[in-house]
């Protein structure tokens, strides 16, 4: 998530002290253990006709909440007081002395700019059904996902077949978290009160969108976008500026979803706004919307990890420029009444967490770098109850079209990795879904993590984090035709 240490490096500093003694006086010895491989059944041979429905739904953020996506001031209260609080986080121990509203490490949210929604797409044939749900929130945790299988499962959705993931908006709600490193660096600590409405909200759009399920046509494209993102890395060359899109009608040709992907921080706003928004990519679904009568619009995000909006662009600018470029891109687009459709789900035990607070660093007054004495950048342990040991990995294929659902933010490198990967098993799109299922931060390549990027410091499961994803995100691939 930006700007942990970004923009508010120096006010953060403190803070990642903080976490790294509690992680070295708390660390475990024992790892948590996988949770096991969910894998779809193989696939049919032959297409059969599409059905599909889609339903957006407002999520109704209690007054108050914290927003999420930014940690340092103005949206962290610190001062002396509250300096207790952020150390009694860091053990576990989140102490609300203001229980009437959900804030309390950070400053209270005063109000909304625009709705924050609940979007969700259920796809399916003869043979299968999946669902896609996705979230104006900074990040997906498992604990919302297994929430929302419940739910899934009476639709007759099955736990492998349903993707649920979040835009990362800077400015959506926050406290929805239990896990100790997102609650102290970007989220706040839990708040069941806002906690709910986002799981409502979620069942709400999955409930209405299977209801709304109707004979349907689909296509698939893509093009380029210029002007709206770039690397925020000083690396100008290095992004993917692709737009995808899933078209979906009725036999008759009315709109009924424009699934579109996208790689773009949800950073519009900076870390002075205090009003709830959904940022860039809401004003995206806005403009295509605005564009599309009748559709409902779903931004997925895609290997955002080193990706920004355009410099010098407004969140209207974005929106506008990539909503445009999705309804230009709708006219293009042929659709069919029939198609295959397949999923896989792997859970992947990662590598012990750590903190990489420095890269590979010179030495002060010497050309030696740590690496060249370590072979890696020295690394601070955490404790592994602070974040997920075990990450979800799944794969949605629609013809020739495959999804790649990874549980983070994948840097431009990694992401560009998978969709080879993807291009080597016939695929003719390969799309990545950022944010996906849970949250295992930024998944980072071996050169980022040891030049000690932001992405790299940022990078929680070591050297070969990347290597990591990018085999997780290929074993899944594989699963799918």
């Amino acid at each position: 998530m930006r700007r942990w240490m970004g923009r508010h490096r120096a006010a953060l500093s403190g803070a990642w002290v903080m976490i790294a003694a509690a992680g070295c006086c708390l660390c475990h010895t024992d790892m948590a253990p996988p949770s096991g491989v969910i894998a779809g059944p193989p696939p049919p041979a032959l297409p059969s006709p599409w059905k599909a429905g889609a339903a957006v739904v407002e999520i109704a953020v209690p007054s108050g909440a914290a927003l999420a996506g930014y940690g340092g001031p103005p949206r962290r209260d610190l001062t002396l007081f509250t300096l207790p609080l952020n150390a009694a986080a860091l053990t576990g121990n989140c102490l609300d002395p203001t229980p009437a509203d959900p804030a309390v490490l950070f400053n209270p949210s005063t109000g909304k700019k625009d709705a924050v929604n609940a979007r969700a797409l259920v796809l399916a044939n003869d043979s299968r059904k999946i669902a896609i749900v996705k979230l104006d929130t900074i990040g997906m945790s498992r604990r919302l996902r297994d929430d929302l299988v419940t739910a899934a499962s009476s639709l007759g959705i099955a736990a492998s077949d349903l993707v649920v993931l979040a835009t990362h908006t800077h400015s959506g709600p926050g406290g929805v978290s239990k896990q100790i490193l997102w609650e102290v660096a970007a989220t706040d600590c839990y708040a069941e009160a806002v906690y709910k409405p986002i799981l409502q909200a979620a069942t709400s759009a999955l409930t209405q969108a299977n209801a709304g399920l109707q004979p349907a046509q689909l296509g698939i494209g893509s093009s380029t976008v210029l002007n709206a993102s770039e690397n925020r890395d000083g690396r100008p060359m290095v992004i993917d500026r692709t737009l995808g899109l899933i078209k979906i009608t009725t036999t008759t040709a009315a709109p009924i979803a424009a699934l579109f992907n996208f790689a773009v921080h949800g950073t519009g706003y900076d870390a002075t706004n205090m009003q709830l928004s959904s940022d860039c990519m809401g004003a995206m679904e806005n403009a295509v919307e605005t564009g599309i009568p009748g559709v409902v619009a779903i931004f997925t995000n895609g290997a955002e990890g080193d990706i920004a909006p355009a410099s010098g662009q407004t969140v209207a600018q974005v929106g506008q420029t990539v909503g445009s470029a999705v309804v230009a891109l709708w006219s293009a687009i042929s659709t069919a009444t029939s198609g295959a459709l397949s999923s896989a789900f792997k859970d992947v035990a990662m590598p012990a967490p750590s903190l990489n607070p420095a890269g590979c660093m010179p030495l002060p007054g010497t050309s030696t770098t740590l690496c060249s004495l370590t072979g890696f950048p020295p690394t601070l342990p955490v404790d592994p109850d602070w974040l997920s040991t075990t990450l979800p990995f799944q794969a949605v294929s629609i013809d020739s079209t495959v999804l790649v659902a990874i549980p983070g933010e994948a840097i431009t490198e990694v992401g560009g990795d998978i969709k080879q990967y993807g291009g080597t098993k016939g695929f003719a799109h390969t799309y990545i879904l950022g944010l996906a299922n849970d949250h295992g931060g930024y998944f980072t390549n071996l050169a980022q993590y040891q030049a000690g990027s932001y992405e790299g410091q940022s990078t929680l499961y070591g050297p070969t984090t990347g290597s990591v994803v990018v085999q997780s995100a290929s074993d899944v691939i594989n699963l799918v035709p």
